[in-house]
C-alpha cells in the first residue's frame, strides 16, 4: 500500500504575510509536530506551493480578489519554517502552480507541467484501492477543495482521507465540509 501525504500551499504569506488564513500557523504547527513524532505514516510527501509573478492576475492590483501573495523569491513564498525543517526528513516533491500571470490556479493539478509529474507518481493508485492521499494544507475552500476536486475528477475519489485536523479554512471549514459530504471522503 503506498500513502501519499499532500501538502497544499503551507507559505508564510498564507501562516503570516499578506493573506494570512486564520488558525494557519497552528494547523501548519500541529501537523510539523505530527510528522515530527511519526504520527502520520506516509511514504512520500507532496507540497505544492504558489509560484506567482509580480503581475499575476489574482491581484488586486491587475484586477484580481487577492492581496499581493507568493510572489516568487519573497519571503512570504517559502513554506513555512517549522514545517519545512521536519519535512527534511522525508521524500519530498515539490509542485508549483500559479507562475503563469493570465492563469489562477487553485488545484496544482491545473497546471499542466505539475498535473504531468504529479500523475507519474498516482499512477501506481490505479491499481490498489487500498492506497492513500491525505491532503491537508492552506485554504480549505480555495486550493485544498480544488485540489480534492481534481482528485475526484481523475478518478481518486476512494483513496482520498482530508485530514481536516491540518487544513486551514478562510470560512471556517464549511464549505470543505459540505465537499467531505457530498462525496462521501474519507476524513478526520
Amino acid at each position: 500500500m503506498n500513502k501519499i501525504l499532500l501538502i497544499v500551499d503551507p507559505q508564510i504569506d498564507f501562516i503570516s504575510g499578506s493573506l494570512a488564513v486564520e488558525g494557519a500557523k497552528e494547523k501548519m504547527d500541529a501537523l510539523a509536530n505530527a510528522l515530527l513524532n511519526d504520527d502520520i505514516d506516509c511514504d512520500c510527501v507532496m507540497v505544492t506551493k504558489d509560484c506567482h509573478p509580480s503581475n499575476h492576475c489574482s491581484f488586486k492590483e491587475n484586477g484580481g480578489q487577492w492581496p499581493v501573495h507568493c510572489v516568487t523569491g519573497t519571503t512570504g513564498s517559502c513554506i513555512y519554517t517549522p514545517l519545512w525543517n521536519v519535512l527534511n526528513k522525508y521524500n519530498v516533491n515539490i509542485f508549483t502552480k500559479g507562475n503563469n500571470p493570465d492563469k489562477e490556479e487553485y488545484s496544482v493539478f491545473d497546471n499542466i507541467t505539475s498535473f504531468n509529474a504529479l500523475s507519474d507518481i498516482l499512477v501506481d493508485f490505479e491499481s490498489n484501492p487500498d492506497d492513500e492521499i491525505r491532503v491537508v494544507g492552506i485554504a480549505g475552500d480555495y486550493c485544498v477543495y480544488e485540489t480534492i476536486c481534481s482528485l475526484i475528477a481523475m478518478g481518486y475519489k476512494n483513496n482520498i482521507l482530508v485530514d481536516t485536523r491540518y487544513i486551514a479554512s478562510i470560512d471556517g471549514g464549511d464549505k470543505l465540509d459540505k465537499l467531505i459530504n457530498k462525496y462521501n471522503l474519507n476524513s478526520n
